[in-house]
């Protein structure tokens, strides 16, 4: 394929920029579980959501040139398979968000830039053993826990390892189901695996069990509406025939703004929470204009 620069949009749709607002959500939970007060670091925040943001495009667009071939015969209308933008283009623009990413994690501390160093290390590893190891959808949750434990590590050094494992585990299992069912979005015969969607709410509800809030209400109200936005998404795309998967991991997508509002209100932070929901509204929008898959 010839080096093909390609347009503003065609960029914006290898990067899957419909789904950075669940990246600013996470970098909220991070940020919440160092128990620093947000206001006086807004600055300091917004700069982590750059560099978390810019990572996952860089991860969003290795992804694409990693599987250039097999999109070519499945989704022949992404940029690269499409011709609007080159391999070779879109490797340079995945080296170029990383390589800013990591630089700005620098201004931080060293622990800071040693959890953004592993998180890039396994976005890569998805990225490249994605399609040959089952195991690599551990990989894909892990990556969103990293961007906790990367957020909260610029906040503040040491973390409270006890507070990080509950939220970062129940992100990781959420993460690993979706990915698990996402990858029958192409099969015209999903199977039975779309029905593991029922079970995405299980671990962040037992966010319950490790994240007491002194609160009844606000977790309450966030767990419910995490539940339904599931369950309805869920039902409403499976119950097709044939099931809409895409429409279905587009909806999960979104859910992780939900994900990260259920664990803010058992943190006892109504003002991030309502970011998050927020974010939530942004990522709908967002996927009518660009696809988050």
């Amino acid at each position: 394929m010839p080096f093909t620069i390609g347009t503003t949009r065609s960029y914006l749709e290898l990067a899957r920029l419909s789904n950075t607002p669940t990246i600013v959500t996470n970098v909220l939970v991070g940020v919440a579980l160092v128990k620093v007060d947000p206001i006086p670091g807004v600055v300091k925040i917004t700069t982590i959501v750059l560099a978390m943001i810019l990572l996952y495009i860089g991860g969003m667009a290795l992804n694409d040139v990693v599987d250039a071939p097999l999109d070519s015969k499945e989704r022949p209308e992404r940029p690269i398979p499409s011709g609007r933008i080159s391999r070779k283009a879109a490797f340079i623009y995945c080296f170029i968000c990383m390589s800013v990413a990591l630089g700005i994690m620098v201004t931080f501390n060293r622990f800071a830039l040693y959890m953004a160093l592993g998180l890039t290390m396994t976005i890569i590893a998805y990225d490249l053993f994605h399609k040959r190891f089952a195991g690599s959808v551990i990989l894909m949750g892990l990556c969103r826990s990293l961007v906790y434990i990367s957020a909260g590590a610029a906040m503040a050094w040491p973390l409270d390892w006890s507070l990080f494992a509950p939220p970062s585990i129940a992100i990781l299992l959420y993460i690993v189901l979706l990915t698990l069912i996402a990858r029958v979005e192409a099969k015209k015969q999903p199977g039975r695996r779309v029905w593991l969607a029922y079970l995405l709410p299980l671990p962040v509800v037992c966010m319950f069990l490790f994240l007491p809030s002194t609160q009844l209400m606000m977790p309450l109200l966030s767990g419910l509406v995490l539940v339904a936005w599931l369950t309805l998404s869920s039902a409403h795309h499976l119950n097709a025939n044939p099931p809409r998967i895409g429409g279905a991991v587009q909806g999960w997508l979104a859910g992780i703004c939900l994900v990260d509002a259920h664990i803010l209100a058992l943190l006892d932070q109504p003002l991030m929470m309502g970011l998050c929901f927020i974010c939530f509204i942004l990522t709908l929008i967002g996927h009518r204009f660009i696809m988050g898959t």
